[in-house]
């Protein structure tokens, strides 16, 4: 439940473009879908699985669109007034993300180099690797360099085991000296 709640504050937040060239922030927020930016929660989803499992891995599936780009110049007391200060125009036939495909981190296997340097991803069932271009590779505490990552909650899986043995062996005690167990 807590891990759910340090996750539900990145979701209240507003994302924005800002900063750079306006005709850049125009096409990064047209190829993210448009103003409102709609793939950045899908986005957000894939990154924070990563503290569950350690490390996500989500296909970014892409295709060539025609993206409408509309920005406004900021005040420039060189500009004439009859020059308006909003600009539009179309990038076309650029890459953008049709849609962000979350694979299941039980179901795919890493693929590396010798060097230890992400290749792709296998899932099981099918033919061949995802290339890593196609990729979000997402690691929590990738330390050395390693691509598995390790969970959030994995700290806590020990003192639960040895817990849960205890409790075992306390009722297992209690059941053999003729009490009933108090737990």
């Amino acid at each position: 439940l807590a891990l759910e709640i340090w996750k539900a504050t990145f979701y209240g937040l507003a994302y924005a473009v800002e900063g750079g060239d306006p005709e850049i922030r125009a096409f990064v927020i047209g190829a993210f879908g448009g103003p409102s930016l709609p793939k950045v929660p899908v986005l957000l989803d894939e990154v924070l699985r990563s503290l569950d499992y350690g490390r996500q891995t989500a296909e970014i599936v892409w295709e060539r669109a025609d993206v409408p780009l509309e920005w406004h110049v900021p005040d420039d007391p060189s500009t004439d007034e009859d020059d308006p200060k909003r600009r539009v125009k179309t990038k076309a036939n650029a890459w953008v993300i049709r849609q962000i495909r979350g694979l299941d981190p039980l179901m795919t296997r890493i693929v590396a180099d010798g060097m230890g340097e992400l290749v792709g991803v296998a899932t099981f069932g099918a033919d061949g690797a995802i290339p890593r271009e196609k990729l979000l590779h997402v690691v929590h505490e990738g330390e050395f360099g390693s691509l598995h990552g390790r969970a959030l909650t994995q700290r806590a899986y020990r003192p639960w085991k040895y817990k849960a043995k205890t409790c075992l062996n306390l009722v297992r005690y209690l059941d053999a000296k003729g009490a009933p167990p108090l737990i």
